[in-house]
């Protein structure tokens, strides 16, 4: 009650009546009756279905998060998908470009709360390190009627799932690396039939001071880092039909900004620290599930240094939402939602504080028919901001199952973007926000088919998509005079294909796993000023390169394994002219890691060698900012 509480403090009066809506909620009586049974649908306590149907959506499994424990998200996608990550260095900012979107335009969701920044839309992939979560999913393309703004190019799902029943367990280690790179994790969790309760973690820093081939210095400088982090979850089963969780996640990041290659010298510091707290209560019922959650996020940022003025932005983030699930006939849903965010921001740069309430209602229909080959659902959303309504979004997608082998899927959904409260609003000698701002909306296609083929020993997936997304009134920061200022100014189309294939073997005590998977990304430039030079019109977006690519593969045998990663990333143009003399050039890095465990009465240990950059390949990600070259990490943890 206490957290309740104190959240109910901080909210104030004008929304006590919501969350007083979501908290009675949970003493709601759904009638009893025989569970119904729907075939082939899974019914799931946490709520309802995760994924839009016809989406391309790209789940990571147990042995990938794993293995890729002592990274960040950041990481992790780089190395398994065809995103393109725009990083700054190790441990330094990393935003992601979603079938050629802006960093602003993909929604990052943890246990369903949404955790991009109000000032400025974007979520640093470097500060969520992956031994913390559980689950991680990507959904590609408009999610806006489902997730709400910033879901244009896509949405990425974060989880902590604590199973109940598992008894005592944990896992501590840790790792060295190149650079002074050194890091500590653990986890303890306990858990029976009806509590469970776990924590995790972990401490990493590094010096960052590798070897540059060219520029002012011959080592990387000003670009150590510390980060410390800790998430506790626990859930409760009330009785065999409702089930309740909480979570809490506490990080504190301390680093240092580089200079570029350009500058000889730099102080810049960042301090970041965040606090998330949530909590969700579910009901599943004999005609369907009820959900309500509730959260409180803040991020604090400081900013110093003696060559430019420091600067310190505070943001509050206040999400309730309530949900009831209907089924109906076997084979039909209808799940109706009642959504509120409320920002909260003050920086210097802003002039003065400032916020934000969005309410929104959201229903969503799904149908199963055709003896379950068929799946279809509708979302719609219609939201207010500030009490003033906006064009209500949609979308629609299929999957037609047409053999044990063959599944076609499509999606058509209209989508939306909120200026952020930096476009709006910020200040200083050579910005000035506007706003007047629109938010920028469009609409996107993708039709793509999935192939599974399941032998004795073996399994193949295969799966491509075909996308389009047109995407008007986009805001764009323009000189005026000395001062920049963003305008609605540009259209954007941008289309591609993302392709996979999977092959999985497993006999006796050897294991083979290989993936190939390759995205082509065309985004460009349909619309400009009156005054911009017309060269403009078709050019590919900065930063989004045309042609992305992965390799994997990996064998074991018993305890043993090694693997083998290859990334490609192609040109990217860090001006708006395409010019080929400052095109940044393609380039390729390879991993390989080996990895042997060891168990005894019932505890297990492993020690797994990362050898990164193998070819010393000399890259650059973003214009002036090198990455390291040759570099690796040796881990040893234990489980028990």
């Amino acid at each position: 009650m206490f957290f309740f509480s104190e959240i109910l403090k901080q909210i104030g009066k004008r929304r006590m009546v919501f969350f007083a809506f979501c908290l009675a909620s949970l003493g709601l009586k759904a009638q009893v009756d025989t569970i119904l049974t729907i075939s082939e649908v899974e019914i799931r306590a946490d709520g309802i279905r995760e994924s839009s149907s016809g989406s391309h959506v790209q789940s990571f499994d147990n042995q990938t998060l794993e293995r890729s424990a002592t990274q960040n998200v950041a990481e992790l996608l780089t190395q398994n998908t065809g995103i393109f990550l725009k990083t700054y260095g190790l441990g330094i900012l990393a935003t992601v470009s979603t079938r050629g979107t802006g960093a602003n335009h993909t929604a990052v969701l943890w246990n369903g709360f949404n955790l991009q920044s109000s000032m400025n839309g974007t979520v640093d992939f470097s500060l969520l390190p992956v031994f913390l979560l559980n689950a991680v999913e990507v959904q590609y393309g408009g999610g806006s009627a489902r997730d709400g703004s910033g879901a244009l190019g896509g949405t990425i799902r974060l989880k902590n799932q604590l199973e109940l029943g598992k008894g005592l367990s944990g896992s501590f280690g840790s790792s060295v690396g190149s650079f002074a790179d050194f890091e500590q994790f653990g986890k303890l969790s306990f858990s029976n039939r009806r509590v469970g309760s776990s924590v995790k973690i972990i401490h990493h820093s590094a010096e960052n001071d590798f070897s540059l081939s060219n520029g002012f210095n011959p080592k990387q400088t000003n670009s150590a880092f510390d980060q410390f982090a800790i998430l506790q979850d626990n859930v409760l089963k009330i009785n065999e039909r409702q089930v309740l969780k909480t979570f809490f996640w506490y990080e504190n990041t301390d680093r240092e900004i580089p200079p570029s290659r350009t500058e000889s010298t730099s102080d810049a510091r960042q301090l970041d620290k965040s606090y998330r707290v949530g909590a969700e209560w579910s009901r599943l019922g004999g005609k369907g599930a009820s959900k309500v959650r509730t959260a409180y996020l803040e991020d604090d940022l400081f900013f110093s240094s003696v060559l430019v003025d420091s600067s310190r932005s505070q943001a509050r983030t206040f999400i309730s939402e309530a949900e009831q699930l209907f089924y109906f006939k076997k084979n039909q849903s209808l799940k109706l939602k009642i959504h509120d965010t409320y920002n909260f921001a003050k920086a210097a740069e802003l002039g003065s504080t400032h916020s934000r309430n969005r309410l929104a209602l959201l229903a969503s229909y799904e149908f199963f028919f055709l003896k379950n080959r068929l799946y279809w659902r509708t979302d719609i959303r219609q939201e207010w901001v500030n009490g003033e309504s906006i064009p209500f979004t949609a979308s629609t997608g299929s999957s037609f199952k047409i053999n044990d082998l063959w599944t076609l899927k499509g999606k058509v959904s209209k989508n939306f973007n909120l200026p952020n409260f930096n476009d709006l609003y910020f200040r200083d000698a050579t910005a000035l926000g506007n706003p007047d701002l629109l938010s920028e909306s469009g609409w996107s296609e993708e039709a793509g088919v999935h192939f599974r083929k399941k032998f004795k020993r073996m399994q193949i997936h295969s799966e491509l998509t075909v996308f389009t997304s047109k995407i008007k009134n986009w805001i764009q920061w323009l000189p005026n005079g000395p001062v920049w200022r963003p305008e609605n100014k540009k259209s954007v189309w941008a289309r591609g294909l993302e392709s996979s294939v999977k092959v999985d073997y497993r006999a006796d005590n050897w294991g083979f796993s290989g993936k190939i998977l390759y995205h082509f990304t065309r985004s460009t430039v349909e619309e400009i000023r009156d005054d911009e030079d017309p060269e403009l019109l078709g050019k590919q977006l900065i930063y989004v390169p045309l042609h992305t690519a992965n390799a994997y593969f990996s064998i074991s045998y018993k305890n043993t394994f090694f693997s083998y990663n290859h990334h490609l990333t192609g040109k990217r143009y860090p001006t708006t002219d395409n010019r080929q003399e400052d095109a940044l050039a393609a380039f390729q890095l390879g991993d390989i890691s080996f990895g042997q465990s060891f168990e005894f009465q019932g505890w297990a240990a492993s020690l797994n060698l990362k050898l990164q950059n193998i070819w010393n390949e000399s890259y650059e990600v973003l214009a002036a900012r090198p990455m390291p070259l040759r570099n690796y990490q040796l881990e040893f943890r234990v489980n028990f």
